[in-house]
Protein backbone atom coordinates (compact mmCIF):
# COMPACT_ATOMS: atom_id res chain seq x y z
CA UNK A 1 0.00 0.00 0.00
CA UNK A 2 1.07 3.36 -0.56
CA UNK A 3 1.21 6.40 1.22
CA UNK A 4 -1.98 7.76 3.18
CA UNK A 5 -3.32 11.68 2.30
CA UNK A 6 -3.68 13.65 4.99
CA UNK A 7 -7.13 14.41 4.45
CA UNK A 8 -8.29 10.70 4.28
CA UNK A 9 -6.74 10.82 7.94
CA UNK A 10 -9.06 13.49 8.56
CA UNK A 11 -11.65 11.72 7.36
CA UNK A 12 -11.28 8.68 9.43
CA UNK A 13 -10.38 10.48 12.18
CA UNK A 14 -14.13 12.68 11.76
CA UNK A 15 -15.69 9.13 10.74
CA UNK A 16 -14.65 7.54 14.29
CA UNK A 17 -15.46 10.52 16.36
CA UNK A 18 -19.17 10.19 14.97
CA UNK A 19 -19.38 6.61 15.40
CA UNK A 20 -18.10 7.44 19.00
CA UNK A 21 -20.74 9.83 19.49
CA UNK A 22 -23.34 7.77 18.13
CA UNK A 23 -22.49 5.26 20.80
CA UNK A 24 -23.01 7.81 23.83
CA UNK A 25 -25.92 8.72 22.55
CA UNK A 26 -27.38 5.06 22.61
CA UNK A 27 -25.87 4.47 25.77
CA UNK A 28 -27.80 8.07 27.24
CA UNK A 29 -30.78 6.62 25.48
CA UNK A 30 -30.92 3.45 27.15
CA UNK A 31 -30.28 5.02 30.73
CA UNK A 32 -33.09 7.56 29.72
CA UNK A 33 -35.21 4.69 29.26
CA UNK A 34 -34.42 3.51 32.05
CA UNK A 35 -34.84 6.45 34.10
CA UNK A 36 -31.59 6.66 35.07
CA UNK A 37 -31.35 10.50 34.55
CA UNK A 38 -27.88 11.16 35.93
CA UNK A 39 -26.20 9.22 34.27
CA UNK A 40 -28.05 9.82 30.87
CA UNK A 41 -27.39 13.66 32.17
CA UNK A 42 -23.59 12.93 32.25
CA UNK A 43 -23.38 10.92 28.63
CA UNK A 44 -25.34 13.81 26.89
CA UNK A 45 -23.40 16.58 28.62
CA UNK A 46 -20.44 14.60 26.75
CA UNK A 47 -21.61 14.48 23.89
CA UNK A 48 -22.58 18.47 23.91
CA UNK A 49 -18.78 19.14 24.64
CA UNK A 50 -18.15 16.99 21.76
CA UNK A 51 -20.29 18.59 19.41
CA UNK A 52 -18.99 22.13 20.32
CA UNK A 53 -15.23 21.13 20.32
CA UNK A 54 -15.94 19.72 16.34
CA UNK A 55 -18.84 22.12 15.14
CA UNK A 56 -18.39 25.08 16.99
CA UNK A 57 -21.33 26.77 19.50
CA UNK A 58 -23.41 27.53 16.84
CA UNK A 59 -24.59 24.41 14.79
CA UNK A 60 -27.59 22.28 14.73
CA UNK A 61 -26.29 19.07 16.04
CA UNK A 62 -25.18 21.35 19.17
CA UNK A 63 -29.27 22.34 19.15
CA UNK A 64 -30.28 18.69 18.99
CA UNK A 65 -27.52 17.99 22.23
CA UNK A 66 -29.25 20.73 24.23
CA UNK A 67 -32.65 19.51 22.91
CA UNK A 68 -31.56 15.91 24.71
CA UNK A 69 -30.79 17.22 27.80
CA UNK A 70 -33.61 19.46 28.18
CA UNK A 71 -35.59 16.15 27.80
CA UNK A 72 -33.60 14.16 30.16
CA UNK A 73 -34.11 17.26 33.00
CA UNK A 74 -38.03 17.13 31.99
CA UNK A 75 -38.33 13.76 32.45
CA UNK A 76 -36.47 13.94 36.02
CA UNK A 77 -38.59 16.59 36.99
CA UNK A 78 -36.45 19.38 36.90
CA UNK A 79 -38.19 21.84 34.47
CA UNK A 80 -36.59 25.09 35.15
CA UNK A 81 -33.32 22.90 33.82
CA UNK A 82 -35.32 21.89 30.75
CA UNK A 83 -36.71 25.06 29.94
CA UNK A 84 -33.28 26.55 29.69
CA UNK A 85 -31.56 23.83 27.45
CA UNK A 86 -34.58 23.80 25.24
CA UNK A 87 -34.56 27.47 24.56
CA UNK A 88 -31.02 27.50 24.20
CA UNK A 89 -31.64 24.25 21.49
CA UNK A 90 -34.34 26.54 20.09
CA UNK A 91 -32.28 29.46 19.84
CA UNK A 92 -29.58 28.06 18.10
CA UNK A 93 -31.39 26.03 15.79
CA UNK A 94 -33.43 28.95 14.75
CA UNK A 95 -30.52 31.36 14.01
CA UNK A 96 -28.20 28.61 11.76
CA UNK A 97 -31.32 26.61 10.49
CA UNK A 98 -33.59 30.14 9.84
CA UNK A 99 -37.23 30.72 11.61
CA UNK A 100 -39.31 28.70 9.24
CA UNK A 101 -37.28 25.63 9.37
CA UNK A 102 -38.78 22.35 8.99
Amino acid sequence: AGPVDVDECRFLKNEEVQNDLRDMQTAAVEYLEHEEYDEALEVFAKVLLQQKNQYGKMHPRVGKALHNIGIVYLRADKCQKAVEACVEAVAIRKKVLGEYHK
